[in-house]
């Protein structure tokens, strides 16, 4: 009885107090750009990138996962490795038609020296109308993640 009543006292502590963000609400707002948290986010299965409007910078999980976007709206990419990897060399490279932007490292990862995700807010990357091709590299130019991402005026 004294476990049930434990239980109940703590259930209305927490649902007074709240909780993470309201549903609905997975904005780029707080930490860094496209870092806030997210409800009810997808997270990427190894070797793949997913995109969206913000990610979780603890879970990873992406908001609004779609592989469509509008030209100067909020897109991220989330990357997952195959395995934990050494992150220190990561970069993130992005390509259209061949024509590949410069590299860059990626905006946050989970762990540096032994990395399974990793996310980029590509607002800055000023990304076109067409089909890009989003990668996590290692130093060797070895594909970590990839994915497709069609930009739409």
């Amino acid at each position: 009885m004294r476990r049930i009543l434990a239980v109940l006292i703590l259930g209305a502590v927490v649902a007074a107090c709240g909780g993470g963000a309201p549903a609905g609400n997975a904005g780029g707002g707080g930490g860094g750009a496209g870092a806030a948290p997210v409800a009810n986010g997808a997270v990427p299965p190894g070797s793949t990138v997913y995109f969206g409007s913000a990610y979780d910078p603890t879970t990873f999980a992406v908001a609004d996962k779609s592989t469509k976007a509008k030209v100067g709206a909020p897109i991220v990419a989330v990357g997952k490795a195959l395995a934990p990897i050494d992150g220190s060399d990561i970069r993130i490279e992005i390509k259209l038609n061949g024509n590949a932007k410069p590299l860059r490292p990626p905006d946050a990862m989970d762990n540096p020296t032994s990395a399974s995700f990793f996310a980029s807010d590509l607002r800055k990357d000023g990304l076109t109308p067409g089909t890009w091709i989003v990668s996590f590299v290692n130093g060797s130019n070895r594909v970590i993640a990839s994915g497709f991402l069609s930009v739409e005026p």
